[in-house]
């Protein structure tokens, strides 16, 4: 048997990838931006949800952020006496009157891209909120939310890391959220 350097220094360079891709999951870069003047509506006794858009992005994906996303703010809401409802049209064919007088959340998912090689695949997407608070024409606050993983298909597959991001993005984006509505 004859020792090879090489070997063990590809081991170590993969193990080191694998613990780098895991940690871009994590959140980072996450931007916010706040209207001039901005002050964090009241908690509202309901809170609306319009539906995710999605642009270039599968709707599967777009479809486990939004689920995630209303799951743990419904949750999360409860304890602060707030209903989370789930408007069923797209915002275009809400009554435009109706919806100004009320706290919502509006979602975007974009910016979706799956590179895969022989041996990785590398996945990276955008997501954003806005929030509207009662008579405001444009948001009073919008978050986006840039995400990147990588593994390698020895240790994970498409499936559970696709799993893993919509999940972690659904929470980060419920909690971006409710801070900013707490913040009064």
């Amino acid at each position: 048997m004859c020792y090879r350097p090489g070997r063990f220094l590809l081991r170590g360079l993969m193990l080191l990838l694998l613990i780098l891709g895991c940690s871009s999951c994590l959140p980072s870069d996450t931007r916010v931006w706040k209207e001039p003047g901005f002050q964090a509506p009241e908690m509202p006794s309901t809170l609306y949800i319009v539906p995710f858009s999605s642009i270039l992005a599968p709707e599967e994906v777009r479809d486990r952020i939004f689920d995630g996303f209303v799951d743990e703010l419904a949750e999360k809401a409860s304890e602060l006496d707030t209903q989370v409802v789930i408007l069923k049209k797209e915002l275009q064919q809400l009554d435009a009157w109706w919806l100004s007088k009320q706290t919502y959340v509006t979602g975007e998912i974009f910016a979706y891209v799956e590179e895969s090689g022989c041996c990785s695949t590398s996945i990276r997407l955008r997501g954003r909120i806005e929030l509207f608070a009662p008579q405001d024409e444009t948001a009073s606050v919008r978050v986006e939310f840039p995400r990147e993983t990588f593994f390698d298909h020895d240790y994970s597959n498409l499936s559970d890391e696709r799993d893993r991001l919509t999940k972690n993005l659904a929470e980060e984006m419920a909690e971006a959220l409710l801070k900013n509505l707490k913040s009064r």
